[in-house]
């Protein structure tokens, strides 16, 4: 019976560890990187693709909300030139960093830019801070 007992109370330890673990990681994957975004001011809204292409703008102050991109042609938020190669490199992945306000973006050469984007109330404030390795990279 005291050994019966014991091995409850074990399986009970497990599995509250389990659930916390898991719980924790719920948690963790919340805060951390979404490969899709949606972020908007008072008057416009932009959805980012897990590619890191532009794939809505949405006037959001009439309804039905305009749309001024074009579904079958997505841009991309950023792209990167070498001009030796005479080459543009579009990202081939995004995540967005909700807590950072971050995009990171990685690119077919190799290189990985980070952006921040902040929206205000009237517009969206695009900052590149950091390109490595650059690989070439002269222009954005």
């Amino acid at each position: 019976m005291v050994n019966r007992i014991k091995k409850i109370s074990i399986a009970r330890k497990k599995a509250t560890g389990n659930a916390a673990l898991l719980a924790l990681l719920l948690l963790l994957f919340n805060f951390t990187a979404r490969a899709q975004c949606d972020v908007s001011t008072s008057y416009l809204k932009i959805h980012l693709n897990n590619k890191g292409f532009i794939t809505s703008m949405k006037n959001i102050t009439v309804q039905p909300a305009r749309e001024f991109s074009p579904g079958d042609k997505p841009s991309p938020l950023l792209c990167l030139y070498d001009s030796k190669k005479k080459v543009y490199y579009e990202p081939k992945n995004a995540a967005y960093n909700n807590a950072g306000k971050t995009i990171t973006l990685s690119y077919p050469n190799g290189s990985v830019a980070k952006v921040s984007l902040v929206p205000h109330k009237k517009y969206f404030k695009l900052t590149l801070q950091s390109l490595s390795p650059r690989n070439g990279v002269d222009d954005i």
